[in-house]
């Protein structure tokens, strides 16, 4: 585990699809939003979890066929992501007013938008083909048959850290972002940036889609 550390710090910190989405959610809705995204993103983690234990992510890397399956249903929920962020950039400045922690009045009664963004976040986490190969060449290195646990077990042990510190990671992350979010809600700013995160999305489903 003391050699997985450096190496998953790595990792998470790298920016990707769930980096991206998170971000957008952080800024134009409120920490709480970015925070139940990354949430999402754990579920999704977990799915890749089960995937690698199971043995589906082998048959992900190895199968041709599914791999492009799963690469192109991610590629085009990023580009949908992207062009509905350039959509919303075209209409009128209608936000409320925001409350104390960042959040708009209406949607703190609303489970809804919460749902919303924890469904963004898994789905963009599941989608991505590249987590599940992660998950399945790294996991194993550090791995010890000769341990005196199952490998199962220690599997889980090491994606457990993993989902642990990068949700600590992404805690932090949404709470600093969401310091500097307020001035987004201003109309002119919130559509330059829906047009710049929308930009984005497309250009990382495209780079997803174009992966081998």
């Amino acid at each position: 585990m003391l050699a997985f550390l450096p190496v998953a710090l790595v990792i998470m910190l790298a920016p990707g699809p769930d980096f991206a989405v998170i971000t957008r959610q952080t800024i134009v809705n409120g920490r709480r939003h970015g925070l139940v995204t990354s949430f999402g993103v754990s579920a999704g983690l977990l799915v890749h979890t089960t995937a690698a234990v199971l043995g589906l992510s082998a048959l992900l890397a190895t199968s041709a066929t599914l791999f492009t399956v799963v690469k192109l249903a991610g590629a085009a929920y990023l580009v949908f992501l992207g062009v509905r962020a350039i959509w919303e950039a075209r209409r009128p400045g209608t936000e409320p007013a925001l409350v104390a922690d960042g959040e708009h009045p209406a949607e703190v009664e609303s489970v809804e938008p919460y749902l919303v963004a924890f469904r963004q976040g898994a789905l963009t986490n599941v989608l991505n083909p590249k987590v599940a190969i992660m998950f399945l060449s790294l996991l194993p290195q550090f791995v010890d048959p000769h341990a005196g646990l199952p490998v199962w077990v220690q599997t889980v042990e090491l994606a457990a850290l993993f989902i642990g510190l990068n949700q600590l990671w992404f805690l932090l992350y949404t709470t600093a972002l969401g310091r500097a979010g307020d001035a987004v809600h201003q109309d002119s700013v919130r559509r330059w940036f829906d047009r710049v995160s929308g930009a984005v999305f497309i250009g990382l489903g495209l780079r997803v889609a174009l992966d081998r």
